[in-house]
């Protein structure tokens, strides 16, 4: 998985993605407007515009 750049690509709405800002990586989740498309990332009631976001990884799998 690579980190994308916002201004190439925008999560799927709705999507659960790791963002990228000022040195820090947050799990957050995109919300678009289905309006004018214009979105937000939603950080646990915080609202931050991240500069790269990237796809979660898959949850392990466990042992049987």
């Amino acid at each position: 998985m690579d980190w994308i750049n916002t201004d190439d690509r925008l999560p799927e709405n709705g999507e659960k993605v790791l963002g990228f800002s000022e040195g820090e990586i947050f799990v957050c989740r995109y919300e678009a407007d289905d309006v004018d498309n214009e979105g937000f990332f939603d950080h646990g009631h915080a609202i931050f515009t991240p500069e790269y976001w990237m796809k979660l990884p898959s949850f392990p799998k466990r042992k049987p």
